[in-house]
C-alpha cells in the first residue's frame, strides 16, 4: 500500500468537499459520523487508485512518439517503470512490437529524478489525425523537454498522468476519471458500512421451517 503524501491529502479532500455536497440535502449522510466515514473511506480509495495507476506503469505501455524537432508523429515509444520506482525504460520503435518480460532487456531509461514536472496539454493541429480530447504527456527535466509522448487511449492518460505525478509527488490535481473512480468507491463503501451497520439489528432465525412437499408432480402451464 503506498502512503498519502501531504499533498495528494489536500487535493483528494478538497475534492471530496465538492463532491460531498451533493449529500447536504440527504439527513442520513449528512450526519457528522456518515461524513467523517467517507473522508476516511476517500483516503482508502485514493490510496488504492494511486497504487493501480503505478502497476499500470509497472506493466508498461506503448505510446505515440512526438517528433520534437518538427512536432510530428515519429514512431512509438515503449515505456515501463522500474520496481524501485526511480527509472522509466523504454524501447523506440517505428512500430509496436512484442516487449522482453525482464528490464534487463531494455537497458535505455528516463532517470525519475532528473525529471521536474510532468504536464499535459491537448494534441494540436499537427497531430489533428488523433483525437481532439487525447493529451500529450510532456517529461521536463531542468535543462529541455525529454519526451513528449501521446496516450493510445484516455485511460491510458489518466493512469499515466496520474501515476508520475503521484510518484514525483505532483498531485495536486486528479484526471476526472481517476477522481470518479476514488468517489465510486467511497460511495460503494458508505453503502456496504451503512448496511454492515443497518443488519446488526436484525434478527437472523437459525432454524427456518421447511415447507411442506406438493401434493402431486403434475405441473403444467395454465391457459391465462
Amino acid at each position: 500500500m503506498i502512503p498519502l503524501r501531504s499533498s495528494s491529502h489536500k487535493a483528494l479532500m478538497a475534492e471530496y468537499d465538492n463532491n460531498s455536497r451533493r449529500y447536504d440535502d440527504d439527513e442520513l449522510y449528512s450526519k457528522p459520523p456518515i461524513r467523517a466515514l467517507r473522508q476516511r473511506l476517500v483516503r482508502d480509495a485514493s490510496r488504492f487508485v494511486g497504487q493501480q495507476r503505478i502497476n499500470c506503469l509497472l506493466e508498461g505501455a506503448w505510446f505515440k512518439n512526438v517528433k520534437e524537432s518538427r512536432n510530428k508523429l515519429s514512431g512509438y515509444k515503449y515505456l515501463r517503470l522500474s520496481p524501485n520506482r526511480r527509472h522509466l525504460h523504454y524501447i523506440d520503435a517505428l512500430e509496436t512490437c512484442d516487449t522482453p518480460d525482464g528490464l534487463d532487456s531494455i537497458p535505455d531509461f528516463i532517470n525519475l529524478d532528473s525529471i521536474t514536472s510532468v504536464q499535459s496539454k491537448l494534441a494540436g493541429s499537427s497531430t489533428a489525425s488523433l483525437t481532439s480530447t487525447i493529451n500529450i504527456l510532456t517529461f521536463v527535466s531542468k535543462q529541455a523537454v525529454v519526451a513528449e509522448l501521446i496516450p493510445v487511449t484516455a485511460s491510458q492518460y489518466s493512469e499515466w498522468y496520474d501515476g508520475l505525478r503521484y510518484i514525483l509527488d505532483e498531485s495536486s490535481s486528479m484526471t476526472g476519471q481517476s477522481s470518479d473512480l476514488v468517489n465510486t468507491l467511497t460511495d460503494l463503501g458508505v453503502k456496504i458500512k451503512l448496511l454492515d451497520l443497518a443488519g446488526e439489528n436484525m434478527d437472523i432465525p437459525n432454524n427456518i421451517p421447511t415447507p411442506p412437499p406438493p401434493r402431486d408432480t403434475n405441473f403444467f402451464f395454465a391457459d391465462s
